[in-house]
């Protein structure tokens, strides 16, 4: 099986977040395991909580992580 991991840059993204998680969750890979990681260059928004919300609340087949920096 293939493996693809998506690598999202974050800063200050607050009003994209849900977007971004629903296109990433509407995607098909056949016959891919597919892995997202947020990597969340100290935003001073609410970014960080709501990627930790839907990670923890995640039902799908996607694993998902955060990685962050706060400077």
């Amino acid at each position: 099986m293939k493996s693809v991991t998506i690598i999202i840059p974050i800063y200050n993204a607050e009003p994209f977040i849900n977007k971004c998680f629903e296109n990433i969750c509407t995607q098909t890979f056949q016959h891919s395991s597919l892995e997202c990681i947020f990597v969340n260059d100290g935003s001073a928004d609410q970014s960080e909580i709501l990627i930790k919300e839907f990670i923890s609340s995640n039902k799908t087949r996607i694993s998902f992580r955060l990685i962050s920096h706060e400077h």
